[in-house]
């Protein structure tokens, strides 16, 4: 029993971008979902749309009621979430589970299998002749995040489940709930504080830096689901989307890193080493290079110590990179949707230190 938890508290904390080879990532069907409670999406007034190509889609209305007030909430350290940063607490039918706000998560809020059978939420599923490996509406009874509070709020499940193993063994099943860009940008503003340890947003107030000077600012545009920022790189220009529930720095396209090679040698000749990134519901395990970039020019700002990822496969999606949550360490990251604006604080000791 002890070699087990040993085993379990060592995996747990190489999983994020570690290059821990050995752990798997398993993405099984559903399971007993006989024993699952349904609903008949009439009674909630969506509109199922089955397509000539054999697709299905969904309609809806909801009128939601952004509470007017400013929304400050901690840190949660949570093992079910394994995420460095950015999990706050949220109430599911009363019950405390990790949250985290994912610009990369659209167009719904997603909700894990976990906590769907744990609370016994009703589900509809869109192939109910092959309900292991649907993918499913949820209706969250009652969904609390600080202000904002859903009543019988449809959410999504993945078609599949997640779990980690090594050597074989199950180690971890992921249990949290995604918040995606499109809600988050019913709020004037987002702010990931790094050096607090909390995240803030508001519909009541506005962000406003006190000394422009100390901060970035980068204007992002939003098309479809991407949040995406225009960002020269070493005097390349880039289109890179934003993604707070990324667990990295920064990973670029193989073409851009290539051409990145050429501008700077120190990269070309930098020390590179597999790693994995782990992606639950969308990707599974995918294999990348990674490496250092001791400096580099990234819009008008020179960024230190930044971990750089590329893999084979380009996006080829209107975009060349992620930029993901960890860029941001040490630091205070704010989404203006106001004004269309990132703002990055320059504080001493992070990647954006003047």
């Amino acid at each position: 029993m002890i070699t087990k938890i040993l085993i379990i508290i060592t995996t747990l904390s190489l999983l994020p971008l570690s290059g821990c080879g050995m752990v798997e990532l398993a993405q099984l069907p559903h399971e007993k979902v006989e024993n699952w409670r349904t609903f008949d999406p009439n009674d909630y007034d969506i509109e199922i749309i089955r397509k000539d190509d054999g697709s299905t889609s969904y309609n809806w209305t909801r009128n939601t009621d952004f509470n007017e007030k400013d929304n400050v909430l901690p840190y949660w350290k949570h093992s079910g979430a394994l995420f460095k940063n950015n999990v706050i607490e949220g109430q599911l039918n009363g019950k405390a589970y990790p949250v985290i706000f994912d610009t990369g998560c659209n167009p719904m809020i997603v909700i894990s299998e976990r906590l769907v059978t744990e609370s016994d939420l009703p589900v509809f599923f869109f192939k109910p002749d092959n309900k292991q490996s649907s993918f499913a509406l949820v209706i969250a009874d009652s969904l609390k995040i600080g202000s904002l509070e859903l009543t019988d709020y449809p959410c999504g499940l993945w078609s599949h489940k997640a779990e980690f193993r090594i050597f074989g063994l199950p180690i971890h099943k992921p249990e949290l709930i995604l918040i995606p860009l499109n809600m988050m940008r019913q709020f004037n503003y987002f702010k990931f504080d790094n050096l607090n340890k909390e995240v803030a947003f508001s519909k009541a107030s506005s962000f406003a830096a006190a000394d422009k000077s100390e901060w970035l600012s980068l204007p992002f545009r939003i098309e479809g689901l991407y949040l995406l920022l225009d960002v020269s790189i070493e005097g390349m220009e880039t289109t890179l989307r934003l993604d707070t529930g990324a667990q990295y720095q920064l990973k670029l396209d193989e073409s851009i890193v290539q051409e990145l090679f050429k501008k700077r040698p120190d990269f070309a000749k930098a020390w590179k080493k597999n790693t994995y990134l782990y992606r639950p519901y969308a990707g599974g395990k995918i294999t990348g290079k990674k490496f250092t970039a001791k400096s580099i020019h990234f819009s008008n700002q020179k960024l230190d110590r930044v971990e750089l990822i590329y893999a084979d496969i380009n996006q080829d999606k209107g975009y060349q990179g992620i930029i993901g949550y960890e860029l941001f360490e040490k630091t205070v990251m704010v989404l203006d949707f106001k004004k269309n604006l990132m703002w990055v604080k320059k504080a001493k000791g992070s990647r954006f230190e003047q």
